[in-house]
């Protein structure tokens, strides 16, 4: 359950792994705690499943050898669902300067940012 400006990898060496990911775009619609200074929402969305059907979501499993990609505005909620699991998550980029990078790219060579 958190968000920051980072983009993350998330790779399961073994067991696996159960995320939910909303979209970008349904973050008005989760309960932010008000911490200065902080991105921290109440939502809980394994222990009150019925809450990922009030927001538009992903719901899924990665396993062994899988890798998961998401962007850094994504709200996320992730739990071993396996016996045994280990995963690695890797954050190599702020996506703030990413998307810069992205815009100033577009504004120099045409195109339209994604």
């Amino acid at each position: 359950r958190d968000n920051n400006d980072n983009d993350i990898f998330v790779d399961v060496v073994e067991g696996c792994k159960e995320f939910v990911i909303v979209s970008p775009d349904e973050h008005s619609k989760l309960y932010k705690i008000p911490i200065p200074g902080a991105d921290i929402w109440q939502e809980d969305f394994f222990d009150h499943p019925n809450k990922v059907g009030l927001v538009r979501a992903w719901k899924g499993t990665i396993r062994k050898g899988e890798t998961l990609f998401m962007p850094g505005d994504s709200i996320h909620e992730a739990r071993n669902h396996c016996p045994n699991t280990v995963s690695l998550s890797r954050r190599p980029w702020s996506s703030t300067i990413f998307r810069t990078i992205q815009l100033k790219a577009v504004h120099i060579y045409g195109g339209e940012p994604s």
